[in-house]
């Protein structure tokens, strides 16, 4: 049995990430985030192990079974390729990183078979709409998409393959394990209790930042212009965390003390009701934009922005533990996995 803690230690399970192996390519959406999340190399996964070391070097041999249906050196092999990754020399050397390859070879094949069992089918067109949504959020048109697949080794056929393949498994958990996860206001207060240091010291205010910087070649009418401009996007932002201009940076102050502020900060936020955004102020860190999330009163309340941080923890944790559950037992229990690397 695979003890989960040793592969994916605390928080570490809480994301998995998108393993398309596009080293160029970032993978940020909207409908297509979850798609993304659920397509990780899902090491170390699989119970039922058996070991069987190899003691002979065998042309095509079997390295994995699935319901008695053999998985072979090629198979392996050609999924390597499929993720835009070159085979090891001897993927039969039982190493790490073989053994690593394979157990997420036979999760992918395990997620197929139940696919099919429930009858799925992904279109072309759900393919399509997938690599155009990427295209977009990386502002590459087509060949300058092809060509980051071919530095990467990986034609066109097998990245549609291997969309199609992430679209499938993120079907199945999300129908499977987060339509089945719930958190309610009850569990938000129960961690708010079990963690009283969250709680804002009274008086206090929650800011998030972004922190901009310029070319040091431009005139002031130039700095006042581009200045101006960065404002006015970020006041019309609602989730400041995810905005991605090149040299800006975000942060979460969470709750601080008004006073602990440097005094050109606190000057620009102390007349800020909630929501609103300050006018920029320039140190030499370079430009802040501050927003006044909330402040905190006599009673210590959470704003509401914080109760939603929580919960949505919760509700990562809780789905990653049920995806624990459903790869490492379910799954290789029902089709009965044998690993012989």
């Amino acid at each position: 049995m695979v003890d989960l803690k040793e592969h994916y230690p605390g928080k570490a399970m809480v994301k998995f990430f998108i393993s398309l192996s596009l080293a160029s390519v970032v993978f940020i959406g909207a409908d297509l985030v979850f798609a993304q999340e659920s397509a990780p190399l899902l090491r170390g996964l699989l119970t039922d192990v058996t070991e069987v070391p190899a003691t002979t070097q065998v042309i095509d041999m079997v390295v994995a079974s699935i319901d008695g249906e053999p998985l072979t050196v090629t198979d392996l092999k050609n999924y390597i390729r499929e993720k835009g990754d070159t085979p090891p020399e001897d993927v039969t050397d039982g190493s790490l990183e073989v053994r690593q390859y394979l157990r997420d070879f036979v999760v992918s094949r395990l997620l197929q078979r139940e696919a099919d069992e429930r009858g799925m089918n992904i279109g072309d067109g759900e393919v399509d709409a997938y690599i155009e949504e990427i295209k977009r959020q990386n502002r590459v048109d087509d060949a300058g998409f092809s060509e980051i697949l071919a530095k990467q080794g990986m034609t066109m056929a097998q990245y549609r393959q291997a969309v199609k393949s992430d679209i499938i498994r993120a079907r199945i958990i999300g129908t499977t394990i987060r339509a089945n996860v719930n958190v309610v206001d009850e569990d938000v207060e129960r961690y708010v209790k079990e963690h009283p240091e969250i709680a804002p010291e009274q008086g206090s205010v929650h800011l998030e930042q972004v922190i901009f910087t310029l070319p040091d070649d431009l005139d002031d009418e130039q700095v006042a212009r581009q200045v101006k401009a960065m404002r006015d996007k970020l006041s019309g932002e609602r989730n400041w965390s995810e905005q991605q201009d090149p040299g800006a940076r975000y942060s979460d102050l969470g709750h601080v003390a008004e006073e602990e502020l440097r005094e050109e900060l606190r000057d620009a936020v102390s007349g800020l009701e909630e929501g609103e955004i300050s006018e920029v102020v320039r140190t030499d860190l370079g430009f802040h934009v501050l927003r006044l999330i909330s402040r905190a009163g006599e009673t210590r309340e959470l704003d509401p922005s914080v109760k939603e941080k929580i919960r949505k923890e919760i509700y990562d944790s809780r789905v990653q533990e049920k995806l624990a559950r459903y790869l490492n037992d379910e799954l290789p229990k029902k089709y009965h996995v044998e690993i012989k690397l």
